[in-house]
């Protein structure tokens, strides 16, 4: 029985062969798709799923603003307990509402610059292939534009106000410490006069002779000030706005003018950059962290937690 030319089994149904492909005659740099690992997102197109990275975007910014929020919050009241002490603590349902409303006033200010953004198709090296993966980049037809400008620096002042706000509760928690605390200079027994002291003169001890000898404290066992406590977190925080937002101008800056998004990397090079393309959110995100280690009570509460303290005293107990 005749067999079929292997050519002529590759014909389609108009009759004609099919055109030989590229990479069968050379090699290419960039492999197509189909050749290369699967992709690590879905490539339907050059825009895909635009809906899709908004809603996540939509996501990380109200994640932000809301940590954020609840930071600037916490440190008002609890500005307004150390200079208020006889005021009434705040209730949950208020602090819900306040949340709410500063969530509302910032996703206002910050929602306007995804208009700005889209999606964009990169390339990443692994290995000998070269694989084309999504990241979220400003639309083209918004790039260098005044709407951009304008919208980035409305995104900026979002991230500062929250750093602003914070430092003025907490310069006004030092100035009422200040008024409040005694140096330690003066925290000595004095003696107080009084007529109504049953006790007369001659019952009480005779006193030596010579200059009355004050009772002072030692700064190793003086407790720890609570002034030097908020300006050490002060410094911390104004490090931690700082290394997180520089990044971000600099690979701004970078992107204008080496166009670094076209270049072929490698995943761990992207990945350095893509953590400093969104470096801002690191600030928001870890100063309720280091409010948090600040206190020796949370320390100590995150120490039993990992230790399992808790849970072996109970065992313990039964």
């Amino acid at each position: 029985m005749h067999r079929p030319h292997r050519d002529q089994a590759k014909m389609n149904a108009t009759g004609q062969m099919p055109a030989m492909n590229e990479t069968d005659s050379a090699p290419t740099e960039l492999l197509p798709t189909s050749t290369t690992s699967p992709p690590l997102f879905d490539q339907g197109g050059e825009e895909s799923n635009p809906r899709y990275w908004n809603g996540i975007l939509v996501l990380v910014f109200m994640l932000a603003n809301v940590v954020g929020n609840g930071l600037v919050i916490s440190v008002y009241f609890f500005s307004i307990k150390v200079c208020q002490p006889h005021e009434a603590s705040i209730k949950i349902n208020k602090a819900a509402c306040l949340l709410l409303c500063a969530g509302a006033l910032f996703a206002f200010i910050c929602l306007p610059s995804l208009v700005v953004h889209s999606t964009q198709r990169i390339q990443l090296k692994y290995g000998d292939q070269v694989v084309r993966v999504v990241i979220c980049r400003i639309a083209k037809k918004y790039d260098h534009s005044a709407i951009q400008a304008v919208l980035s620096s409305l995104l900026t002042i979002a991230f500062v106000v929250v750093l602003l706000v914070t430092v003025t509760y907490y310069v006004h928690i030092t100035r009422a410490l200040r008024n409040i605390d005694l140096p330690f200079g003066e925290r000595v027994a004095t003696p107080v006069k009084s007529d109504s002291s049953p006790q007369r003169k001659e019952d009480l001890p005779e006193q030596p002779p010579g200059p009355v000898q004050e009772w002072k404290v030692p700064a190793s066992e003086s407790s720890y000030s609570i002034s030097q406590h908020t300006f050490r977190i002060f410094v911390v925080v104004t490090i931690v706005f700082t290394i997180s937002y520089v990044p971000h101008l600099a690979v701004l800056a970078l992107l204008n003018i080496y166009h670094m998004d076209t270049e072929v990397m490698t995943s761990m090079k992207r990945f350095f950059l893509e953590l400093a393309y969104n470096s801002p959110y690191i600030s928001t995100v870890s100063n309720p962290v280091i409010y948090g280690f600040a206190r020796e009570e949370f320390r100590q509460q995150c120490l039993q937690l990992i230790t399992l303290q808790k849970y072996r005293a109970r065992r313990s107990y039964f």
